[in-house]
């Protein structure tokens, strides 16, 4: 009866070890240039060894399941990850390193436990470096993105612009694939311009600029990277221009909880298309958001649970057949 028991036990044991699946350590290393093959009915992890600011580009395809790619630490936590970036099923990512060490990429499947053949490609990334007050040119090569770099300090304010006879985008991104910001036309015409962008946390950050539509990069790029200060606003009023340089204005405050405030705002182009947005560094959606057209003055009250470090972005897009900026004059003010 003993050994009968200890035997009910061991396949009680395998029946719960099936129902978890542990990611299988690969023995192969990752390395740029290489495309490794296997077939798998678990998670794989690869060894991928990198040195500060090194950026490659990972793409895991397979016909049999639909895959998965992680970027891990060596503590665990998830540094990037992506399901279907490489188009159809297949997984593409790109990774900066933020400090020279061995990362662990896995693939799995989106859904359920991954099954079949599988293929990972790694590519380097040029990742060109640039300092505040640089300017950079990207040629046409028939690319698709182009990967920069800048290091920057926790309350820095930048401005991005790229410009060129092509419809491009803008991307900034910490290491770790947060996205912090992305603009297609908020310059002249179609050209991308990421108005005082506020710099979280400091370290390194990753800069793409990419065509749409996934069409070739047929026109050369004029990338500016700039530092700039914050626009404070309060109870005197400050102009600010729109539909010329840039279509979009970012306002900073302190905010005090529970605080109600009145924004004001004078245009002297009431059919141009205006629209207020309230958003805080920790807030993925805007706290306050209006839209207005045809006024000549609008007011938008709002209060804030949180105080704090809190942003007004202004935006005024602008077409052909209007060819006057719009001038505005902005104020603040506590109300009951």
């Amino acid at each position: 009866m003993r050994g009968l028991r200890v035997a009910w036990k061991v396949l009680y044991l395998l029946g719960l070890m099936t129902l978890f699946v542990w990611p299988v350590a690969a023995q192969q290393t990752l390395t740029p240039g290489q495309v490794l093959t296997g077939n798998t009915n678990a998670a794989v992890t690869y060894p991928l060894p990198m040195q500060q600011g090194d950026a490659v580009t990972l793409t895991a395809r397979s016909e049999a399941f639909d895959t998965y790619l992680e970027v891990r630490d060596n503590a665990g936590n998830i540094l990037a990850e992506d399901d279907d970036g490489a188009g159809g099923l297949d997984s593409q990512l790109t990774f900066v390193a933020a400090q020279t060490a061995t990362y662990s990429v896995t693939i799995s499947a989106a859904f359920g436990d991954p099954s079949g053949p599988y293929s990972i490609e790694v590519e380097n990334v040029s990742l060109q470096l640039m300092t505040y007050g640089d300017s950079f040119q990207i040629q046409p090569d028939g690319g698709q993105a182009y990967y920069l770099g800048f290091e920057a300090t926790a309350g820095d304010v930048v401005n991005i612009f790229a410009a060129s006879a092509q419809d491009t985008r803008l991307r900034v991104s910490t290491v770790t694939d947060q996205e912090i910001a992305i603009d297609d036309d908020d310059g002249p015409g179609t050209d991308p311009y990421i108005r005082r962008l506020y710099i979280p946390e400091s370290g390194l950050y990753r800069l793409t600029v990419e065509t749409l539509f996934d069409d070739p990069l047929l026109s050369q790029v004029d990338l500016t990277l700039q530092q700039t200060e914050a626009l404070v606003i309060g109870a005197d009023a400050v102009e600010i221009e729109l539909g010329a340089a840039h279509d979009v204005e970012m306002l900073t405050l302190d905010a005090v909880a529970g605080q109600r405030y009145q924004l004001n705002i004078v245009t002297n182009a009431p059919d141009v298309p205006l629209s207020v947005e309230v958003t805080q560094p920790d807030e993925l959606l805007a706290l306050a958001y209006y839209n207005a057209q045809f006024l000549d003055e609008v007011s938008v009250v709002f209060s804030l649970e949180v105080g704090g470090l809190t942003h007004i972005v202004i935006d005024s897009p602008t077409d052909e057949a209007n060819s006057q900026p719009n001038v505005l004059s902005v104020s603040l003010q506590a109300v009951p």
